[in-house]
């Protein structure tokens, strides 16, 4: 396992002031003051730095998307950066919760030498230490769930907010230049678009189908919370919407977390989406059972 740069581990830092109350472990030594929100445009940076460090020795969005990593982790994070930023602008396809320890409390970094971090990093950050990105995979473009609204083309979202999004990205893009991404990446994502497909209706031996259901596309805790049941509420919160809309919920396990995800509530398993099928360009990579809660 590749050890994470000291660069990237100051980016994903969680501050806290002297005045703002430590986390809080309670009799079974978990984290007890934290609480799940929706994401807002102003935690991108923090969700960009957690989901960077978080999938650092992920297979897929870690060891193939960047294989020389180590030598430009700044690249690392404006990629997570860009993709975060698109979306959090794309309501109509990404819900995205976060989880926020001391009841949402938003330090300020008074002075650049209290902090260990860089001075690069935004004086005022909430104390984000994990967050679920939450959409939906559909055999139809008119068959979508009710907490997914397809925006109209004259909506705010659709002629400003992603319109604006996409060009901060290609200005993001010339200022910070992915110079590591793996030339195969957007073939990769085309892949997994269309591998999950497969999952909307019967195939091979699979006797069940889902038209429509939720797909959690990533989960990422900050490595100094993992073990304090913040990946479970993220998740708890995507049962509710879950159920809520009567549509079960599928993911493609990263490598080690399926036993993680039968414990809160995904029981099935439906093969491998990056072995199942046949010249893919996801074959090879590790991980990737596809699972579902129902």
């Amino acid at each position: 396992m590749e050890p994470v740069p000291e660069e990237l581990q100051a980016h994903c830092e969680v501050p806290l002031t002297p005045t703002d109350p430590r986390p809080v472990l309670g009799e079974d030594n978990k984290l007890q003051n934290f609480n799940i929100r929706l994401a807002r445009a102003s935690d991108l940076y923090r969700i960009s730095s957690i989901a960077a460090l978080a999938f650092w020795n992920e297979d897929c969005n870690g060891r193939t998307l960047h294989p020389l990593r180590s030598r430009d982790p700044q690249s690392v994070f404006s990629f997570w950066r860009r993709s975060m930023r698109s979306n959090l602008a794309d309501k109509a396809n990404h819900m995205l919760f976060v989880a926020v320890a001391d009841a949402d409390t938003t330090p300020l970094l008074k002075e650049k030498e209290e902090s260990a971090a860089p001075a690069t990093i935004p004086r005022s950050l909430p104390n984000i230490i994990g967050y679920v990105d939450l959409g939906f995979v559909s055999s139809s473009s008119d068959d979508r769930p009710a907490a997914f609204p397809a925006q109209p083309w004259y909506s705010f979202n659709s002629l400003i907010v992603i319109p604006l999004s996409n060009l901060i990205n290609f200005i993001d893009n010339l200022l910070f230049p992915d110079r590591i991404l793996n030339p195969k990446a957007g073939a990769i994502y085309q892949g997994l678009k269309e591998a999950l497909q497969i999952y909307t209706h019967s195939h091979g031996e699979r006797q069940e189908s889902h038209p429509v259901f939720l797909y959690v596309h990533t989960l990422g805790v900050h490595p100094n919370f993992r073990g304090h049941k913040v990946g479970t509420k993220l998740i708890e919160r995507c049962h509710q919407i879950a159920a809520r809309e009567n549509l079960p919920i599928g993911l493609a396990c990263a490598e080690g977390t399926r036993e993680f995800y039968r414990k809160v509530g995904f029981p099935k398993d439906f093969g491998n989406i990056t072995g199942d099928i046949k010249e893919t360009p996801l074959a090879g990579i590790r991980g990737g059972e596809m699972v579902f809660t129902r």
